[in-house]
């Protein structure tokens, strides 16, 4: 039989804003049982992405010899990471100067933790706009992780036995497949193993390992002992694919539709017009913004920064869209989650030494915020 290279990305990410009991149930669960794999396998490679608001909450609850084992997997070479921005947030809707500050906070967490210099790049939620890949491309980095999607707003567009790279510049795209990468990739692979192409590049939350799915028939065990299965790193990958050619992916991110992108509608998980929810919090979060931007000076700057980039995370704004992915799970909404992020908002300001008007009038708005996503929940959600 011929052998197929399985290129696998894991995205390890906990919102900045976890409780330590959801912390434990991911490290115990997921963390845990991939680094045991990956020590008890050598042939077990792959690249993944840890955000640097999860290393650090990791080592806040204990979790240091965890981390030393994925610091000695990747001096090994068996392990790739990469890097990202620092507290998860969609980098294509807040500001370059921004992006860079976290991807640079991102840097100088992980390095220390892990000591590697990162080549690749993961974009949280894989969302990109053309900007956003020429900054990428500007800092240095190899090559960036997209969905296909990207490549040019369809799926299944995408040759897996080209290099593909940005136009223009020096980056290298890669593009996972989302056929592959939508369920628990071991299984599909085997369900599957009569008709598997040269190339499997998958890209998945890595706590979909262990903890969103129990793994109790042992597939992941079945890959790896699998000789038809050639486990590759990212860049490995690369090196292997000689057909080059060039690339210009548009703004997406890796759920986007084909037909959210017609209706230039990239990021509508994040920021709908008609949402009223999300609207309001995007004006909370411009306000904060401002007032941090304004007072850099601020004996509190550290803690108002902390705050507000705790509040930028995807999440805040994700679980207040109420998508509803019924064939995937339950719909995208989660008041608590949302008030864990304005709550970091409204501290950014808070935290400011600004006059008492300012204040007040961020306040409002917190408190609009609140009002209209309980109600909303009670109405709607919970409705008795």
């Amino acid at each position: 039989m011929k052998k197929t290279n399985w290129i696998n990305f894991l995205h390890f990410y906990l919102p900045p804003t976890s409780d330590p009991e959801i912390i434990h149930e991911a490290a115990s669960r997921s963390y845990d049982w991939i680094a045991e794999m990956a020590v008890k396998y050598s042939d077990f490679r792959f690249t993944f992405n840890m955000n640097a608001c999860l290393t650090e909450m990791l080592i806040q609850n204990g979790y240091k010899k965890l981390l030393s084992t994925f610091e000695k997997l990747i001096k090994k070479n068996q392990l790739e990471i990469v890097d990202s921005l620092a507290y998860h947030p969609i980098a294509p809707l807040i500001s370059e100067n921004e992006v860079i500050e976290q991807i640079k906070e991102n840097q100088k967490i992980n390095r220390r933790v892990f000591g590697k210099k990162a080549h690749g790049f993961f974009l949280p939620e894989m969302a990109y706009s053309p900007k956003i890949g020429k900054l990428i491309s500007s800092l240095g980095y190899k090559w960036l992780i997209l969905d296909e999607i990207s490549h040019n707003g369809k799926l299944n567009q995408v040759d897996w036995q080209n290099k593909y790279t940005l136009k223009n510049t020096d980056l290298n795209i890669v593009y996972r497949s989302r056929f592959w990468s939508k369920e628990y990739v071991p299984r599909l692979i085997i369900n599957k193993s009569d008709n598997l192409p040269k190339n499997i590049i998958t890209a998945t939350d890595g706590e979909l390992y262990g903890h969103r799915f129990v793994d109790w028939e042992g597939w992941l065990v079945k890959i790896i002992k699998n000789k038809n299965i050639n486990f590759l790193t990212v860049s490995e990958y690369l090196k292997n694919i000689k057909n080059t050619t060039t690339t210009s992916p548009i703004s997406s991110n890796w759920e986007s539709l084909e037909k959210e992108l017609k209706n230039n509608r990239a990021f509508g998980l994040w920021i709908n017009k008609k949402n009223n929810i999300q609207n309001k919090l995007w004006e909370l979060a411009s306000t904060s913004i401002e007032h941090v931007k304004n007072n850099s000076s601020d004996e509190n700057i550290f803690w108002a920064k902390r705050h507000l980039r705790r509040g930028l995370a995807s999440c805040t704004f994700w679980w207040a869209s109420g998508r509803d992915f019924r064939l995937f799970g339950p719909p995208a909404w989660k008041p608590d989650e949302v008030e864990k992020g304005i709550n970091e908002l409204i501290k950014a300001i808070r935290t400011l030494k600004i006059s008492s008007t300012k204040k007040i009038e961020a306040e409002k708005l917190y408190t609009q915020i609140k009002k209209a996503l309980w109600t909303k929940h009670w109405q709607v959600y919970d409705k008795k």
